[in-house]
């Protein structure tokens, strides 16, 4: 899709040499980095009716412990 853009003259310099490094066009470039500066959004799953975040692999289990610790910490 094309679109008009102001960018100053130092991003767009930034922009360029990136697309020439990485044998990309500018706008390849440019649509990546807006992506990663995005907030991402929380994958979630129904369980029992109930919409939920989705577990993410390298997170620990969290049980009244954890969040009875949590809950000190912040009094």
């Amino acid at each position: 899709m094309k679109t008009m853009v102001d960018l100053d003259r130092d991003v767009l310099r930034e922009v360029q040499n990136l697309a020439a490094a990485q044998k990309k066009t500018p706008g390849q470039v440019l649509s990546e980095l807006v992506r990663r500066a995005l907030p991402k959004k929380a994958r979630t799953v129904r369980r029992n009716g109930i919409r939920v975040f989705a577990k993410v692999k390298s997170s620990k289990p969290v049980n009244s412990e954890v969040v009875n610790r949590l809950i000190d910490k912040l009094m």
